[in-house]
């Protein structure tokens, strides 16, 4: 197993808090009107998200329960932001 460094750790943990935050209030902003954005970029943003969970999950499981957490209302909201927004693209 790969040692990852606790500095590391915490970086990588914060930078994915972050980015789900991140995906939360661009579809919040799709919603409103505020910005457009693409199915494209709104499927790349969670599979980045996908991914570095699962790196923290293995490699530097300090506390990933907590992201988690964080990241599961974000799966529903997302798929149903999906089939409302780009129906045609799934």
């Amino acid at each position: 197993m790969m040692i990852v460094p606790l500095g590391v750790s915490i970086c990588l943990y914060t930078g994915i808090s972050r980015r789900i935050e991140s995906l939360k209030s661009t579809m919040s902003l799709h919603d409103e009107g505020i910005v457009e954005i693409t199915p494209k970029s709104i499927k790349q943003d969670y599979k980045m998200i996908e991914e570095a969970i699962g790196f923290y999950v293995e490699h530097c499981a300090l506390s990933f329960v907590h992201l988690e957490q964080q990241f599961e209302p974000v799966k529903e909201r997302y798929h149903n932001f999906l089939m409302a927004h780009f129906q045609e693209d799934l």
